[in-house]
């Protein structure tokens, strides 16, 4: 079934060219936010790997370098 009037016919592509914005804006809220996570991953991973080079360089002990890596997961 489909539209048979040129008024139902105008309706009908009003409506698919709203929803076609609609979706094209979600899929980009959505891409932005996933890249977002992604950057805040990459910036945490940074910040562990540098505590983990200078632990390694002050020759601290396992077991404190892992409590200092549990209170960055932490905070």
């Amino acid at each position: 079934m489909g539209p048979r009037s040129d008024l139902e016919l105008f309706s009908c592509t009003f409506i698919l060219i709203g929803l076609a914005i609609f979706n094209a804006s979600l899929f980009g809220d959505v891409a932005v936010l996933t890249e977002m996570a992604g950057r805040k991953q990459a910036s945490f991973q940074l910040e562990i790997d540098v505590a983990n080079t200078a632990m390694k360089q002050m020759d601290l002990p396992v077991r404190l370098q892992n409590n200092v890596r549990d209170f960055l997961k932490f905070t």
